[in-house]
């Protein structure tokens, strides 16, 4: 151990002292630097003042360093003495695990050492207290591959905010596809992080939209990048941009309603949560189904990126607004952060062709569409951008259905007319009576499944709720070459679900069958239609995975940011298909067998079936209205 001076607060609601500390001394693979300068993060704000409840004292922050190379260990390859390097938010890792071979060290399995506060729980750092300490320091030492080059040229007084700020925006900016270019890009929040979130979009060649609740950032926006700004408290301004965007990054530290932003967001469009928020955001489950959004969430990024994000950087001239301090001015600079920080320092006529007379037809919940945007062109007519008209109780608004009322009528009826685009062919061998629920139950599952790659086979797939929806989920997926487990709060679901095709059963209110199955899923469909807590179910996403909202719940979600972000998990939402999709998937049941399980009824026990559905329904048998035997 070598002894050094580092910048601490001793106590919760301490001020800041000079106190030494020690660091291990350079070993065959490490890389020493002295410490010239060290960006401050908001989280080094939160940390320090015990906001997560976790943190150690003596605090040392700092995860933004900027240095030159004093001291390497003779295996060393990719740095020398007087080297500009920099050091991120992550020390040490297992080194091992899936995710730190593919350079996501950020989400270790084992999980990641922080640069500061952290347990050295993987024995390639050490300190005098069995903890990191951070960059308000003089010095450091770390394995070289947690040390990243700083390009010749680049100012290494603005090098720091690059291996936090820009990596947490270019990290998700890369994911979800922006750098390829062509995207429209949304930035919520335009402190330290949004100002390079707008600085990095616009030199991938997307076009951003700046967000903020401050109408005198316009200006500032615009010269950095911004081609639109929203104003988040106007109304009118947000009206101006709805629908407009394919991915927001909501860099938003401060407790907000993330949901205001869903209206932005095109179809299938991403919302990523990257500012750390202590409370849960509250999600109407209908606003991501109705577009098929999805709410994602974040960390920083692994080495690949870092190392990536100041190169690219130093060749497009991106540099953060900084402004230099002294130590003696971190309370002060404490103090600002703490306030709201505005500063960015830092979708049977005359021309039927596809029907005849006497074919077997089915029709889902969709009647109705305009037929002509880009949503009914690419055959998701259930997102019309012009508002797809259901099937019953839904307002004739393309006039391609007609009735005495102005509103449809559905399917308790003896007969319908309805343009051919909406109808789906029954294949000549499949029961007409099992036919109904696939135009809805298997459509509703069969959607996002093949939306988000399980039609391919080969992924892990867990389906919430094992009742009308559930059953067909279980069948679709299991059909498709997946694993599929049933997750229900009812242990004598069981039996049934793996009759069906499930090969591994969760008790959801049990946390231990809970935890047997941690981070084993690759996607979660969520059927449950009653008010629940879906963040334990989030345990069960490997990293990168997905769950979706089917069962509409009117009660708002409470989803944990911070849960999405140190697994880059997303909640995302689906409704129904479109025609196109609807048909394949009546297809594929008929391929594959897939047949629900049903139950023949007469008008005169609606209301009987009613109730029972109003109650919590247990079976896994749809009930299926008989007009012939009604009428």
């Amino acid at each position: 151990m070598y002894q050094t001076t580092g910048f601490a607060r001793k106590t919760l609601g301490g001020t800041f002292e000079k106190i030494d500390i020690e660091r291990n001394e350079v070993g065959p693979e490490d890389v020493e630097f002295e410490i010239k300068y060290c960006g401050i993060c908001h989280s080094d704000v939160h940390i320090a003042d015990n906001l997560f409840g976790e943190t150690k004292y003596p605090i040392v922050p700092g995860h933004e360093l900027a240095g030159i190379v004093s001291k390497i260990g003779d295996k060393v390859t990719k740095y020398k003495i007087g080297d500009h390097v920099g050091v991120g938010c992550i020390v040490d890792s297992c080194m091992k695990c899936d995710s730190c071979s593919k350079g996501d060290e950020h989400i270790c399995a084992k999980g990641f050492s922080m640069t500061y506060d952290s347990d050295t729980k993987h024995g390639h750092i050490a300190t005098n207290t069995g903890y990191t300490f951070g960059g308000y320091s003089e010095k450091i030492t770390m394995n070289e591959r947690y040390v990243v080059a700083i390009p010749d040229g680049f100012d290494l007084k603005r090098a720091g905010p690059v291996l936090c700020a820009g990596v947490t925006m270019y990290s998700p900016l890369k994911h979800w596809g922006a750098l390829k270019g062509g995207l429209k890009v949304g930035i919520a929040g335009i402190g330290g992080l949004g100002q390079m979130g707008i600085r990095l979009a616009a030199a991938m060649g997307c076009e951003v939209t700046a967000i903020s609740t401050n109408v005198n950032k316009k200006k500032l926006v615009e010269e950095i990048g911004a081609k639109h700004f929203v104003v988040s408290t106007d109304p009118e301004s947000m009206k101006a941009a709805d629908s407009s965007l394919d991915l927001i990054l909501n860099t938003i530290s401060a407790p907000h309603e993330m949901s205001n932003y869903f209206g932005l967001l095109r179809r299938d469009a991403t919302i990523v949560q990257l500012g750390l928020v202590v409370d849960n955001h509250q999600v109407n489950q209908m606003a991501i189904m109705s577009k098929r959004i999805r709410v994602s969430g974040c960390f920083i990024g692994g080495m690949v990126d870092t190392q990536e994000v100041i190169d690219f950087c130093h060749a497009k001239q991106i540099k953060p607004e900084v402004e230099i301090i002294t130590a003696s001015q971190l309370d002060q600079v404490y103090d600002k952060l703490k306030a709201k920080h505005d500063s960015i320092t830092r979708y049977v006529g005359s021309n039927v062709s596809k029907f005849k007379v006497g074919d077997k037809v089915g029709v889902g919940c969709i009647v109705e569409a305009c037929l002509k945007c880009e949503q009914c062109q690419k055959g998701c007519e259930e997102y019309c951008l012009n508002g797809h008209t259901m099937t019953y109780n839904s307002d004739i608004t393309h006039n391609q259905i007609r009735t005495k009322t102005g509103y449809t009528f559905g399917g308790y009826s003896q007969k319908t007319t309805i343009r051919q685009d909406f109808i789906i062919k029954v294949p000549d061998s499949y029961p007409l009576e099992q036919a109904g629920p696939v135009f809805c139950a298997g459509i509703t599952m069969f959607s996002p499944l093949k939306h988000w790659g399980a039609l391919k086979g080969g992924i892990n797939v867990g389906i919430v709720g094992v009742g009308g929806l559930g059953q067909m989920g279980i069948r679709l997926a299991a059909a498709m070459g997946c694993k599929v487990t049933a997750i229900s709060t009812s242990p004598k679901k069981e039996a049934a679900a793996k009759s069906i095709g499930a090969s591994n059963f969760v008790v959801s209110s049990d946390p231990k069958s809970i935890a047997g199955q941690a981070k084993t899923l690759d996607l979660i469909l969520d059927t449950v239609s009653v008010s629940h807590d879906i963040n334990p179910y989030l345990s069960l996403l490997r990293v990168d995975g997905t769950m979706v909202m089917i069962g509409a719940a009117l009660e708002p979600q409470q989803i944990r940011g911070a849960q999405l972000m140190f697994t880059r998990n997303s909640v995302a939402g689906s409704i129904i298909g479109g025609i196109g999709t609807t048909q394949e998937c009546i297809d594929f049941c008929a391929k594959n067998d897939i047949k629900p399980s049903i139950e023949l009824i007469t008008a005169d026990k609606l209301g009987k079936v009613y109730e029972t559905l109003l109650g919590k329904n247990d079976s896994i048998v749809r009930f299926v209205l008989d007009i012939d035997a009604s009428v």
